[in-house]
């Protein structure tokens, strides 16, 4: 990211540019994502009442003040990509995602490839995958369906005068405000005229995007991130049938009904899309989750005899020594990134100095191979903490010792792991298969059978 002035950055993306604006303050990181046929400037109305945070903005590619490469993909995969990038870029600590309207879709596979990375999504009118209740806007229709969009996309190039009728008509309808409807649409449209590429690709990828998000619906109700759904009652397309078919996909969303508010919400009621963007539920600080792990884990290690170390662990072939080790030379790993000191072979004294390390500023520019990729240290961070969660239960099930896995911690890990690629699991990899932990299972019992292991397992009977 090079800055470009106080408030503006550019975040490379596949050798494109994506604008970006940043207002400074304190909190999770807020990043207010735009649908179409718009940018950020949807969200003006929404900044001041969100005064004090730290607030992101940005232009996808094509669109705004972002690159605008002929022929670049377009599509809410590429979208999650530009997002992925953009957090990667403005962000340390997890964020807050507030989509609208078509950024819904990359917003929560996002949250879904990296829980750990989100504290929150705030979904404004929106959608994710196709349900019986959406209402296409009319000029969707016209640019998305096949046969017709050829026409369209003919007719708009050749009479401009019929294409930004048809976008002010169109657009207007979605703000109730009279004011902010004189105000915001030229400017819309101005900005639109060089993103038209951009648009009709994006138009013509939704009946893609909506079948294949549908499919993936059902992952939605794992998803440990805190979501709230706010939509504009008023909207006759998205309109509030949409809104809680959305929130019944997740377990536990929250459902907001803006009476008077149209498909632009956040233009309509920017103070309460506001309270409900800073409301939402802190995220758990990581350190602090890493620092209980390691007690936990360090004092089950330290009452273990040594005399049990050879003792066999849910870990298969490992014995109670091979776990210590691995625990150990994993934090040396982290130390040799970080440029911490060798704590030595001692648990608790090389994790903690592997959390000092983290602690510092300088630790932020760091950068982990985690399974051939370049991570955060913040991800990095993250696999360290909920390693040493699990294997503390290892420890103690070998040892036989009592030991329960606080569930807070047990779902802050759950997240972690379930970020994971599917290689993590399998013959050789880090986990053996994914076990089933039933209906009703403890936020630990679902960590242990989503790491490959048994919750009720026991060591064999020596004689």
């Amino acid at each position: 990211m090079s800055t470009t002035n106080p408030d503006t950055a550019t975040v490379t993306h596949r050798g494109h540019a994506l604008h970006v604006e940043q207002e400074p303050g304190s909190g999770p990181t807020i990043v207010l994502l735009h649908g179409f046929p718009d940018d950020r400037l949807l969200h003006d109305r929404l900044l001041p009442y969100l005064a004090g945070r730290h607030v992101v903005r940005f232009d996808f590619l094509g669109w705004g003040a972002s690159d605008k490469p002929p022929g670049h993909p377009r599509s809410a995969h590429d979208q999650t990509a530009e997002l992925a990038a953009v957090v990667d870029a403005v962000a340390d600590g997890p964020v807050v995602l507030v989509a609208h309207d078509a950024s819904g879709p990359p917003a929560i596979d996002f949250a879904l490839l990296a829980p750990h990375r989100v504290a929150g999504l705030v979904l404004l009118n929106t959608y994710y995958g196709w349900t019986p209740t959406m209402r296409a806007p009319e000029a969707i229709t016209l640019f998305s369906t096949p046969g017709l969009r050829a026409l369209a996309r003919a007719v708009a190039r050749r009479a401009p005068r019929l294409d930004r009728w048809l976008f002010h008509w169109q657009v207007g309808r979605f703000i109730t405000d009279d004011t902010a409807r004189a105000e915001l649409v030229p400017r819309l449209y101005a900005d639109f005229v060089p993103a038209r590429e951009a648009f009709w690709r994006l138009n013509a990828d939704l009946p893609r995007t909506l079948l294949d998000r549908r499919r993936r619906a059902r992952d939605l109700a794992r998803l440990g991130v805190p979501v709230r759904v706010v939509f504009g009652a008023d909207d006759p397309y998205l309109n509030p049938r949409v809104a809680r078919a959305l929130a019944g996909w997740f377990a536990d969303a929250e459902l907001t009904l803006v009476p008077h508010a149209g498909h632009y919400v956040q233009v309509d009621a920017p103070a309460a899309v506001a309270e409900r963007v800073l409301t939402m539920p802190s995220a758990p600080d990581l350190l602090d989750l890493d620092r209980r792990a390691l007690a936990a884990t360090a004092a089950v290690a330290e009452a273990i005899p040594r005399r049990r170390w050879t003792a066999p662990t849910p870990c298969a072939g490992w014995s109670v020594r091979d776990v210590v080790d691995h625990l150990v030379e994993n934090d040396r790993a982290q130390l040799a990134v970080l440029g911490g000191p060798d704590a030595g072979r001692d648990l608790r004294r090389s994790g903690e100095a592997v959390l000092a390390a983290h602690a510092r500023p300088a630790a932020t520019d760091a950068r982990f191979d985690l399974g051939g990729q370049q991570r955060s240290a913040r991800a990095s961070l993250a696999v360290h903490f909920a390693d040493v969660l699990v294997h503390g239960w290892d420890l103690a099930r070998a040892a036989g010792l009592p030991y329960r896995l606080d569930e807070d911690l047990a779902t802050a890990a759950e997240r972690v792991v379930s970020a994971f690629p599917d290689l993590a699991w399998g013959p050789g990899a880090a986990f053996a298969a994914r076990l089933d932990a039933g209906p009703g299972a403890s936020a630990g019992d679902r960590l242990l059978a989503l790491t490959g292991r048994d919750p009720g397992w026991r060591p064999p009977v020596t004689t």
